[in-house]
């Protein structure tokens, strides 16, 4: 009776498998940047104006006296810029600048370094910083800020709508920081 049962397993087994088998490579997502044109998003109501990608959708939200909430979607990415305009001066902006370093810090989910990145435009009082996740998972893997160093405060960070591991997303995060950067060196007070 075993011998019944055995023989048929070992011929199974031995003839099962011809030829030689060769593993697949690991597959990985191919992102191939879209082509862009940028148009000038300014209204009376907010006191700046920027170039922004035509793939970006514009919310603009709620807003009071102080503060100004303003959302930039690329909806083919499932990410968003959420940014605000906060009114400031000089006693308090270096508090704000740093709430804005502590909070790039605290998204960082795994061990990772946080680059810190700055723009100048003395002539349109435009003064900036980007903080880029370097190596590690974050909710938020970009985040900037730019200031006129008087009375304006205009922050913004990046954010993803599923969870996302950091080096799968990579290509579209650069290419979304390449839009921030154009946005910073873009970016004019309209007082």
């Amino acid at each position: 009776m075993k011998m019944r049962i055995t023989l048929p397993i070992l011929l199974l087994v031995f003839t099962s498998c011809s030829g030689n088998y060769t593993p697949k490579p690991l597959g990985y997502l191919r992102f191939d940047p879209p082509s862009t044109s940028y148009f000038t998003f300014g209204t009376d109501s907010l006191p700046y104006s920027f170039s922004v990608s035509r793939l970006a959708i514009i919310e603009s939200l709620h807003n009071d006296d102080t503060t100004k909430w303003l959302n930039i979607r690329y909806p083919d990415f499932k990410a968003t810029l959420f940014c605000t305009l906060n009114k400031t001066n000089p006693e308090i902006l270096g508090r704000q600048v740093d709430e804005c370093v502590t909070l790039a810090i605290k998204s960082i989910k795994t061990k990772g370094d946080v680059k810190e990145t700055d723009y100048e435009d003395v002539d349109k009082k435009v003064f900036a910083k980007m903080f880029t996740i370097v190596d590690g998972e974050s909710s938020s893997p970009i985040r900037f800020l730019l200031t006129d160093s008087a009375t304006n405060f205009f922050s913004g960070a990046l954010y993803y709508d599923f969870d996302a591991k950091t080096d799968s997303i990579a290509p579209v995060t650069d290419y979304i920081k390449q839009d921030i950067i154009r946005i910073i060196q873009t970016f004019s007070w309209n007082e």
